[in-house]
């Protein structure tokens, strides 16, 4: 990870704010080129112009001080050009802020370091077990995490992090009773307690499965499940995600959704006697939407589609595409959370689940069969995206 964290130069500022200008003129004075220069918009002009030497600027003091406001002396004895700014066109004030203004900024910027080299500091001792999926090694909690148990999961947590921890429990407790409603009549309870086998990891530092905004969930035979994220206590930005909003409470609510039903979906699929058993066969749109559509629909306010078919409408569909064989997306997740929203709410969510439960031997045949073919999507998609 390296830092990439630059100060802000006052006199870089200052230069800018001085000359707003300079072009290189194809005019010559005494075999130099000229160089005009630009202050505030207005071209200055001087008896002796400025020059391009040897890859340098030289422009005339005198002039381009005067033009702010400035007195500019000249001392024959020690050959001194002394400048003195006045209070002329609130120059010295002007400059006062900008100081002030880059003050501040490297207090920011100051504090953003702190900030990364404490983060770096605890990813030295970070104590979390083995994280390896080849071999069916599952990651382990380091020896001092705590830990909640519940019904359906373990949430494992390093020390200091309980209050993340907690959190967690209530965000997968409403993701758990999310897909309990949304599949009825699917058995899922005995899914959860009975079959399913999830523990929750929530690091203190970024590791290789979780970073800031970045979640990682492994699946295993027999639905032994890992999921990885990092504390939100820990995000040391606090935006943005692809609705550039914060990483905040609403955030993880329905990112934990997001993942939570990956679980159920890998289940109604793969437990079936006849037909296509492989969630791993569909689209990536398809099943990226589709986990992300369930957890900005049982988000409270969430404006995660409504942000999506504002972007697609704005790129004019260039992000998604039918075609006589498929429809193509740029992004599986920005651009999938808008298929499936327009999918679920258009045709509703029976022919959704029949494309689950279907006995065909593929998902495309079992798609087709529900939605009809690819290209005639088009024009309901769009009707739809121009609803009110």
């Amino acid at each position: 990870m390296s830092k990439m964290m630059k100060r802000v130069s006052l006199l870089t500022f200052l230069l800018f704010f001085i000359v707003s200008g300079v072009v290189i003129a194809n005019n010559k004075y005494k075999g130099f080129n000229i160089v005009n220069v630009i202050v505030n918009g207005v071209t200055i002009k001087s008896d002796v112009p400025g020059i391009n030497l040897d890859g340098r600027t030289l422009v005339p003091l005198r002039v381009i001080s005067e033009s702010l406001g400035a007195e500019v002396n000249w001392d024959d004895k020690s050959s001194t050009a002394k400048v003195v700014l006045s209070d002329q066109d609130g120059v010295r004030k002007k400059l006062t802020e900008a100081n002030a203004k880059v003050h501040e900024l490297n207090e920011k910027l100051s504090n953003s370091e702190k900030k990364f080299t404490e983060l770096m500091a605890d990813f030295a001792k970070n104590d979390l077990g083995k994280i390896e999926q080849e071999g069916n090694e599952r990651s382990q909690p380091g020896p001092t995490w705590g830990s909640i148990k519940r019904d359906y999961y373990i949430i494992h947590y390093p020390q200091g992090y309980e209050k993340d921890a907690q959190k967690m429990r209530t965000n997968l407790d409403t993701a758990i009773a999310a897909t309990l409603k949304e599949y009825q009549g699917f058995n899922l309870d005995n899914f959860f307690k009975n079959i399913a086998d999830i523990n929750v990891f929530i690091s203190q530092t970024a590791n290789r499965w979780a970073s800031t905004g970045t979640w990682t969930i492994l699946v295993w035979g027999n639905y032994h499940t890992d999921l990885h994220l990092l504390a939100q206590s820990a995000h040391a930005f606090p935006c943005c995600t692809n609705t550039g909003e914060e990483f905040n409470d609403s955030y993880f609510l329905k990112t934990t959704i997001h993942e939570t039903f990956t679980l159920p979906h890998m289940y109604i699929v793969g437990s079936k006697k006849e037909g296509w058993n492989n969630v791993h066969s569909v689209p990536g749109w398809w099943g990226q939407g589709a986990d992300d559509y369930f957890g900005h629909k049982y988000t409270p306010n969430s404006k995660a589609l409504s942000f999506h078919k504002n972007r697609v409408i704005k790129d004019n569909l260039k992000t998604i595409h039918f075609s006589t064989t498929g429809i193509t997306v740029a992004n599986d997740y920005e651009d999938g959370i808008v298929l499936i929203g327009f999918l679920y709410e258009t045709y509703g969510k029976e022919k959704f689940q029949k494309v689950l439960t279907s006995k065909e031997k593929t998902f495309e045949a079992a798609f087709l069969k529900e939605y009809g073919s690819y290209e005639n999507l088009q024009k309901p998609f769009e009707a739809w995206l121009n609803k009110k």
